[in-house]
């Protein structure tokens, strides 16, 4: 028989007491000891020490305090103020930020766009601005942030460096995860867009623990593909899974030259006419659909060759060309489900296109934070301690 050494098992009541707070709401002591099975002295020191540590607010109800005479009830509650976590989207021409509480809830989203013609120092300087005047905006520094995670296009490497076609000026072998983690005094991930967006999937479309599907970022400038299996990211080999830009024979590269590739960005020099043929076979125009039909006879190859390779339950389109919507779907699925052996997979457009990418990178740094909390890792003061916010 194997026992727990006390510190080890002192971790695994700390983060019973969180968890059973941040699921079920704020709770009495005596409720939460029935949730926990821990016993009351045990209960006591663990809540007097979370309470000092910032991570529990123990406070009167105001129907209690309002009561009069004799000893009010107690009622105590996770704090989810007590810092914040971080998603990041670092693209082309803009960059997206996302602040959320540690229970999950949105506090300030961030757009700003940039000029493509930024170096990288430029670029990350321009980063770290725009987070510093994020976290102004909801009254916090840095020192408040518990996790980051950060988002770019290419490959992202397990040792954080990038690998990319050089349409992104000086980020390919930039050892970009390095370089933001010294900006920051918590962990920071930065990962590919196109895995994130998947993992955003996963939180807004509520797929299962148990999901099969391919997230396909389909924005008529770039192809990549985040792929999820029981319900977990798939990175393969140094980060490359995925990647099929690099991969001519599928033919992916097709799809740029398309006019819908206009569809990407207001910059773009056929955005006019791809909006106005977007339009138009959402109407059902006949010239309109034989575009969409044009853009499917480039994508649908490539789809095929992964759902037979990959087998997942569902293909999600994403991304720009995913505004096409039903049209673009059932374009592809006249070549995916028809003939002798059709694909077996569900075919659809996402849940949330774009937004995938940063509620992946904001899930993902929230994940990690919760990790600490709730599943017995070692917890630090709180950063942003009720008493302090109170006294400031």
């Amino acid at each position: 028989m194997v026992v727990a050494e006390p510190s080890a098992l002192r971790r695994l009541n700390v983060a019973a007491t969180l968890r059973a707070l941040s699921e079920r709401g704020p709770a009495s002591s005596g409720a939460l000891q029935r949730t926990t099975g821990l016993s009351r002295r045990t209960l006591e020191v663990i809540v007097n020490d979370l309470t000092n540590q910032g991570w529990i607010i123990d406070e009167v109800p105001a129907a209690a305090a309002n009561r009069g005479a004799g000893r009010p009830a107690r009622q105590l509650r996770f704090n989810a103020d007590a810092g914040f976590v971080l998603g990041a989207q670092l693209d082309f021409g803009y960059m997206t930020l996302r602040i959320a509480d540690i229970a999950g809830a949105v506090v300030l989203d961030r757009r700003s766009d940039l000029a493509t013609n930024l170096d990288r120092e430029a670029r990350i300087a321009r980063f770290f601005r725009e987070v510093d005047a994020a976290l102004a905006d909801v009254g916090a520094t840095r020192s408040d942030v518990l996790a980051v995670t950060v988002s770019t296009p290419g490959i992202v490497r397990d040792n954080g460096t990038v690998d990319l076609p050089s349409t992104f000026l000086d980020w390919t072998n930039f050892p970009l995860q390095a370089r933001l983690d010294a900006g920051f005094d918590c962990p920071l991930i930065v990962e590919n867009d196109a895995k994130l967006a998947a993992l955003g999937e996963v939180t807004l479309a509520g797929e299962g623990p148990d999901a099969n599907f391919v997230w396909v970022r389909a924005d008529g400038v770039r192809i990549g593909l985040g792929i999820v299996i029981e319900g977990r990211l798939y990175r393969g080999t140094d980060g490359a899974a995925g990647e099929v830009v690099w991969a001519p024979l599928l033919n992916f590269e097709s799809v740029q030259a398309h006019v819908f590739s206009g569809l990407v960005d207001p910059a773009h020099a056929r955005h006019a006419e791809a909006q106005s043929l977007l339009a138009a076979a959402q109407f059902g125009d006949p010239s309109a659909l034989a575009e969409v039909d044009s853009l499917a006879a480039g994508i649908a190859p490539g789809l095929q060759a992964i759902a037979w390779i990959l087998a997942p339950h569902e293909i999600v389109i994403g991304g720009a060309l995913a505004s096409i919507g039903r049209p673009l779907v059932e374009a592809i699925g006249r070549r995916l489900f028809s003939g002798e052996h059709p694909v077996e997979s569900v075919l659809r457009t996402s849940a949330s296109s774009e937004q995938a990418i940063i509620a992946g990178a904001t899930q993902t740094a929230l994940s990690s934070v919760h990790a600490r909390l709730f599943e017995g890792g070692e917890l630090p003061v709180a950063p942003r301690r009720a008493s302090e916010r109170m006294t400031a």
